[in-house]
């Protein structure tokens, strides 16, 4: 199954070999009704970095954020039924630091729900440098500091780089002349071309 990317990713192929400019292949993808699709690049990792950003930044120490990440309840709570007494004998919380740390998480993960609702996409990959670029499969298409189109092309078991009506480089002197360069598309094993 193709994705939205895929589909874009072959409106901009067909332009690119038609030799138009990137004004005019930004006008047949938008014909084409194209637009950014919405995703999401959260997973658990993200959310507890935000928790813990947001930590650092009303006041706690690295210390109390890692003792907080590593409370268990086990070792300061008493059990109750199916439940933990997380209180004192004053009716105060036996960890504050953590309590405030799940109350960060949970923040962060209504500010990751509402991110993703709003459509909200991470910037695109931007390289400098040769061997990046190189990494990059057959197919890929990137933007050159112009935002200028080029696709990458093996010609004789060599990477070269075509541009919409510059011709071909070779990588290190793409990345010279036209870098840094953005990563626009990079295509899966779904896309046949």
């Amino acid at each position: 199954m193709a994705s939205d990317r895929d589909r874009l990713a072959n409106v901009i192929l067909e332009h690119l070999d038609l030799d138009e400019s990137h004004t005019e292949v930004a006008d047949a993808v938008i014909a084409e009704g194209w637009r950014p699709p919405a995703r999401v690049v959260a997973d658990g990792g993200e959310v507890e970095a935000i928790a813990v950003e947001w930590m650092r930044h009303v006041g706690f120490t690295t210390e109390e954020i890692a003792e907080a990440e590593a409370h268990s309840c086990i070792d300061t709570c008493d059990r109750v039924g199916d439940a933990w007494d997380c209180t004192d004998e004053d009716g105060e919380s036996r960890h504050p630091i953590a309590d405030d740390l799940a109350a960060a998480a949970n923040m962060a993960n209504v500010a990751m729900e509402t991110i993703e609702a709003r459509g909200w996409r991470p910037p695109a990959r931007e390289i400098t440098t040769a061997a990046e670029l190189d990494a990059l499969p057959t197919g890929s298409i990137v933007a050159d500091r112009e935002s200028d189109p080029w696709k990458a092309l093996a010609i004789h078991g060599t990477r070269r780089w075509r541009g919409p009506f510059l011709g071909n480089y070779e990588t290190s002197r793409f990345v010279d002349e036209w870098g840094p360069v953005t990563v626009l598309y990079v295509p899966t094993e779904e896309v046949v071309r």
